[in-house]
């Protein structure tokens, strides 16, 4: 392509810094002069007017992350939290109590969004509204009613349930409801 073309400035610009440097070198192997060859990096613009090519004033160049309407920078949380859900998904628990002692008035609703090799394993979804039971059961025992408390130990307890039944670590999300 160089050789139909003959360009009079090149600039290499897919590829890692290898293959950027085998490009340079085949510029120049088929004539182009070595100061006509622009390798760059982020952050450093090449200027074309009508008297030639060069540099120009450094810029601030890098990643930029989009966080829903935020530009910028995004905490490492929500980018840990990224991560987590698209490699092991979510499972959101909904546990309905009773406001005096705490045990479970209505099935818990499980819904999973995401997670690997779930899908047509209703056997495991059904030994997980058990293991929510059993763990809002210990709680009621121990009277503990209060919310945030509740849904700490739901996590706690869910979570471990899960890594022992399918090796995977997936965001765990109770949501508790007091009636």
């Amino acid at each position: 392509m160089l050789n139909l073309t003959r360009p009079r400035y090149v600039m290499p610009v897919h590829g890692d810094y290898k293959r950027l440097r085998l490009h340079s070198q085949l510029a120049q192997a088929v004539g182009v002069p070595e100061e006509n060859i622009f390798q760059g990096e982020n952050g450093r613009p090449l200027e074309i007017t009508a008297s030639g090519a060069g540099w120009g004033e450094r810029e601030t160049a890098g990643m930029v992350f989009v966080d829903g309407v935020d530009i910028g920078d995004v905490a490492d949380v929500a980018l840990r939290d990224r991560r987590m859900l698209s490699a092991d998904g979510i499972f959101i628990i909904v546990a309905t109590v009773s406001e005096q002692d705490g045990s479970s008035v209505v099935a818990p609703e499980v819904l999973a969004r995401g997670v690997p090799f779930l899908e047509g394993n209703g056997a495991f979804v059904d030994d997980l509204r058990e293991a929510v039971e059993d763990s809002l059961d210990k709680a009621a025992a121990e009277r503990i009613t209060e919310i945030d408390v509740l849904e700490s130990m739901l996590h706690d307890d869910l979570a471990g349930f899960i890594y022992d039944k399918l090796k995977r670590r997936p965001m765990v999300l109770p949501v508790v409801v007091e009636v």
